[in-house]
């Protein structure tokens, strides 16, 4: 006996004297699920393509920012010292934006909203993540130690890998940024 179940995609059936379960397809609905699915491979394979994704849902390409120095900032919100560099990164930011671009990456991977009221909170200006693998960067090892932060050079090499936080004027030097008078 056949039962048709209209929001079943396949129904099965028991036929009348065979052990054999079969099954049928209805056709249109088929197809509409095989383009959702096409859809979100297509969609997934998009965002795998990035290296992270930032707490607003923007695909993070770390070529992208080739010709300008990145600063790659691990902190943690338990961290005294990550708080405390915190708005002088903002003011690097907003001082150079065409000159540095700053990726702040939480080092307890926090979730996009954790992110977005602590950025808010904080009136930061630059892109945070919860995740962003080191090995992208041309680190060997996970960061054992925060706030660490990995200056990128123009060309994208790894110009210097800092452990401790730094002030404004430390960060110009550090880039050979000229404060502006």
């Amino acid at each position: 006996m056949v039962k048709f179940y209209r929001h079943n995609l396949c129904v099965l059936q028991r036929q009348k004297g065979h052990r054999a379960w079969g099954h049928q397809v209805a056709t249109g609905n088929f197809l509409r699920l095989l383009a959702v699915c096409l859809t979100l491979l297509i969609a997934c394979y998009t965002f795998a393509q990035a290296d992270a994704i930032d707490s607003k849902g923007h695909k993070i390409h770390l070529s992208d920012y080739r010709g300008k120095w990145l600063l790659v900032n691990y902190w943690a919100d338990w961290c005294h010292a990550c708080l405390k560099e915190m708005p002088d990164l903002a003011r690097l930011q907003a001082k150079y934006p065409d000159k540095v671009t700053l990726i702040g990456v939480n080092f307890d991977e926090k979730p996009d909203q954790y992110l977005n009221n602590f950025i808010s909170k904080h009136h930061l200006n630059f892109s945070m993540t919860a995740h962003l693998d080191p090995t992208l960067l041309g680190l060997a090892a996970p960061m054992a130690t925060v706030p660490t932060s990995v200056l990128i050079d123009p060309q994208g090499k790894i110009n210097k890998v800092i452990l401790q936080p730094k002030v404004l004027s430390q960060w110009e030097h550090l880039i050979g940024l000229t404060p502006a008078s």
